[in-house]
């Protein structure tokens, strides 16, 4: 996934089309779970959802284009950040989206995506290197 602004105005556009027809199934399934979601973060095709679960966790759910422009990744990471370090959990739930995307196959990965990341515990976590 870039990490800014690597695509003209013109092809943000074009390559977000189908992020735009399920952006408001998405807005309403955030806003139904209490959450907030950014939209084309750093000008890259993406839905970014971020909050704390039950447990203190950094949780981030994201949708972005792949760097083929042709699919897109749903991942879901889990962080906490202390004085020895950074520790996650990451998951790819599906990277091989093909547009036009089925919203509602999309939003039930995403729903899974949104348990899973709940679910997780600190002891769930490993170190990053």
């Amino acid at each position: 996934m870039a990490n800014g602004d690597y695509l003209t105005f013109e092809e943000l556009m074009k390559y977000s089309e189908a992020l735009e027809k399920i952006k408001g199934e998405v807005a309403s399934f955030v806003a139904d779970e209490g959450l907030d979601f950014a939209y084309n973060v750093r000008g890259w095709p993406s839905i970014l959802i971020r909050w704390k679960n039950a447990n203190s966790l950094k949780c981030t759910l994201q949708l972005y284009m792949n760097v083929d422009k042709a699919t897109f990744t749903l991942w879901v990471a889990v962080s906490k950040d202390l004085d020895t370090g950074r520790y996650t959990f990451t998951k790819k739930i599906n990277e091989v989206l093909k547009t036009p995307f089925d919203a509602q196959s999309l939003l039930e990965e995403m729903k899974d995506g949104l348990k899973l990341c709940n679910s997780i515990k600190f002891e769930d976590l490993t170190l990053s290197k």
